[in-house]
């Protein structure tokens, strides 16, 4: 489940708690990326970059979406304080220390989807 989801989810209803598996779990970062051969870098590309990691914005962002931001430099200070107290969004140090990226997802897809069958099934 995202992190978003599980906000929103808990919002819905206060009886839900947050449980961040012993056995650890996976996590992931989603990117703005751009085509080298993007027509109109500058004059589009690099401004909508730049717009959105303006604190201020950043901010706006994370709290609408329910996603945590990178911008660390400044957009901390716009963000509500339910925001940032939130476990959910902000994962203490012994959390983030129980996590990993999946890299080589080709290699164990045929687990996953198997898992997740499963998992659907009950």
């Amino acid at each position: 489940m995202y992190s978003n989801q599980a906000v929103k989810g808990q919002a819905a209803d206060n009886r839900l708690t947050p449980v961040f598996p012993t056995e650890g779990m996976p996590i992931y970062i989603d990117s703005w990326v751009m085509s080298k051969e993007a027509p109109n870098k500058e004059g589009g590309a690099y401004k909508f970059l730049n717009f959105v990691m303006q604190p201020k914005i950043a901010a706006k962002i994370a709290d609408l979406t329910k996603f945590t931001t990178p911008n660390k430099g400044g957009a901390e200070e716009h963000l509500p304080q339910d925001f940032k107290n939130n476990p959910m969004l902000n994962l203490a140090d012994e959390v983030v220390e129980n996590t990993s990226f999946y890299i080589g997802v080709d290699k164990v897809l045929e687990e996953y989807d198997h898992i997740y069958s499963e998992f659907k099934l009950r």
